[in-house]
């Protein structure tokens, strides 16, 4: 992002220094949550087959989405399967804070 105003480049780096060292942590997708509720919404069983079918989406791509960890989904895949299921973002995404680092103390040594 290039900004045209040196104060508004300022500013912008400014709340992203602030956002990044305030929260960090991961967001993981609670795609099996969101398929249960909606199971529970409407009594319809939901199978990562027959959400593959409803999003276009191949069922293995779903099944990564909702099994690991460390999957980097896209956006549009996100949109796909809150369509799908109809969920929010919201619905689907849970941001779980890392657990703050445990201070380093260091003892003085003693002179003599």
């Amino acid at each position: 992002m290039t900004c045209v105003s040196s104060g508004v480049k300022h500013k912008v780096t400014y709340l992203t220094r602030m956002v990044t060292d305030t929260m960090t942590g991961r967001i993981v997708i609670k795609l099996r949550e969101a398929m249960l509720a909606y199971k529970r919404r409407t009594g319809d069983r939901m199978t990562y087959a027959i959400l593959a079918e409803r999003t276009g989406l191949a069922e293995g791509t779903l099944h990564n989405v909702g099994s690991r960890d460390d999957y980097h989904a896209t956006l549009a895949t996100l949109a796909r399967i809150c369509g799908a299921l109809d969920v929010t973002p919201g619905d689907l995404l849970e941001f779980i804070e890392d657990p703050p680092k445990a201070k380093r103390t260091t003892k003085k040594k003693k002179r003599g």
